[in-house]
């Protein structure tokens, strides 16, 4: 059973991790494909869309992705050392008896 529950806080600290990470790649990839398109040659209208999509985009990323990308890694954190500790801590207590 206490196998089983060590075994979960791993895999949860994975899945937060992944998700941190995701988050934090899906911000920079869609700024980047943005200033890509407007580096290309566009109609003046399409152009003010763009860069207004642009703008949203780094500010939703400055104050909300990088945030919650931050917070979701450090849970992901978090659960692995706890898993790590958990781990060792049979055979420390096991030392100490004898």
């Amino acid at each position: 059973m206490r196998a089983r529950i060590v075994k979960n806080h791993f895999l949860i600290g994975s899945i937060f991790f992944i998700l941190g990470v995701a988050t934090w790649g899906y911000g920079h990839f869609n700024i980047a494909t943005l200033e890509n398109s407007l580096n290309e040659s566009v109609p003046q209208e399409e152009w003010w869309i763009l860069s207004g999509s642009l703008q949203w985009w780094k500010i939703t990323q400055v104050t909300v992705l990088n945030p919650l990308s931050v917070v979701l890694i450090c849970i992901g954190v978090i659960f692995i050392v706890y898993w790590a500790v958990q781990l060792a801590l049979p055979i420390t207590i096991e030392r100490r008896r004898a």
